[in-house]
Parts: C-alpha cells; structure tokens; sequence
C-alpha cells in the first residue's frame, strides 16, 4: 500500500481511513494481510522488502494495523528479508 501511495504510516486516522476505502470498495474486510516495512519511498512503486521498523513505514502502523478490529482473525502473511 505505502509504495502505491497509500501513506499508512502518516497516522493511526490515514491507516483506518485506507481501510474504511478498502472495505467501502469490495464491501468486505481484508481476506488477508500481507507484511513487511517498505524500502522504497511512499508513492514509488517500488515493492522491495525491509524488516519491520526498518523501512519508510515504521513500527507504529504496524501497531495500528493489528490494533484494528479488521485484522483479527485474518491470515497475516509476512514477507521480510529474513
């Protein structure tokens, strides 16, 4: 999302609000969420891989993340360098 342009880690509201239009878009909630911090800067389209609190997002959108009840018992997939 964040090397799309969806600027997640701006704030907890910017998190919940790429949700609000994820799940106003299909009608349904995530049926997954896959994981890692970004290397590439927001909006380059660049999906390269950092671990959790070492990329451009940070660790506090991932806390947001999983402290929305959108994520609860949906698979997490995480995807790191190691």
């Amino acid at each position: 999302l964040y090397a799309s342009g969806y600027d997640i880690a701006a704030s907890r509201a910017e998190l919940t609000r790429t949700l609000d239009a994820f799940e106003a878009a299909t009608g349904e909630r995530p049926g997954f969420l896959h994981l890692n911090d970004s290397d590439g800067a927001l909006g380059s389209n660049r999906d390269r891989h950092r671990l959790i609190g070492e990329g451009a997002i940070g660790e506090a959108a991932f806390g947001w993340l999983l402290a929305d009840p959108r994520s609860r018992g949906v698979p997490l997939i995480l995807e790191t360098p190691q």
